[in-house]
């Protein structure tokens, strides 16, 4: 879906990465997949940098950061929202992801810091 701050943040970003954005708006486990078609396909490019901001479920969550591995670059950025105390399914999702090792965690500060933690996945 989109969020009133989504349009806002476009706007920014773009205005940051002119012609380097893709905004994908929808349903994270409609259109991720959709997405991961068209790179496998040949029609769209993997992403360098994916900021993940779906379902806060455990299983929601488990399953959008398994999309977006899919759907990014072997060395890419994962962004991930709302890791905070008042979401255990995107902690527990989250903590599960890293300790499988399938990602690096390269943010080392408190559990409700503010920008995102960005990461780093190895090669799928």
């Amino acid at each position: 879906g989109t969020l009133p701050w989504s349009e806002g943040m476009v706007t920014f970003v773009n205005a940051l990465f002119p012609g380097r954005f893709t905004y994908i708006k929808g349903n994270s486990q409609t259109v991720v997949p959709e997405y991961v078609a068209a790179i496998r396909a040949g029609k769209a490019p993997p992403c360098d940098l994916f900021f993940v901001d779906g379902d806060h479920s455990y299983a929601g969550s488990s399953l959008d950061f398994a999309n977006a591995i899919k759907a990014s670059s072997p060395g890419g950025y994962l962004f991930v929202d709302d890791y905070t105390v008042n979401f255990k399914g995107v902690v527990r999702a989250w903590d599960e992801l890293v300790s499988s090792g399938q990602v690096i965690n390269h943010f080392k500060g408190p559990i409700d810091c503010v920008p995102p933690a960005p990461t780093s996945f190895k090669s799928l």
